[in-house]
């Protein structure tokens, strides 16, 4: 029985730990020519990944190095913002932020 209660546990807390995996930062914009979707934007994550020494730009995601620093999700998306002109959105609330390749 104990030993089956602790698998049970270690299953969950599995799936606790993977929710929360906030490693993978990516910029977003909101479409509006697609009636106001939003999506990943990959040019603009490049920039703002550019912003963090502990942070490596592949495949359309900024990755963490957590070995350096953690990167803030807040400081992530104010960089996203700084640099949205820098990729022709003037609106800055058209942009935001995403983890894993998500918006």
């Amino acid at each position: 029985m104990k030993t089956t209660i602790i698998l049970a546990l270690s299953a969950l807390s599995g799936f606790a730990l993977a929710g929360k995996d906030h490693s993978e930062h990516n910029c977003c914009f909101r479409n509006d020519r697609t009636g106001g979707t939003w999506a990943t934007h990959p040019d603009l994550t490049k920039a703002a990944c550019g912003d963090f020494p502990q942070g490596t730009y592949d495949n359309g995601v900024c990755t963490e190095n957590i070995n350096i620093r953690r990167i803030d999700g807040d400081a992530f998306f104010a960089a996203c913002k700084s640099h949205s002109e820098d990729v022709h959105i003037v609106d800055k609330s058209n942009v935001g932020a995403g983890y894993r390749g998500t918006c």
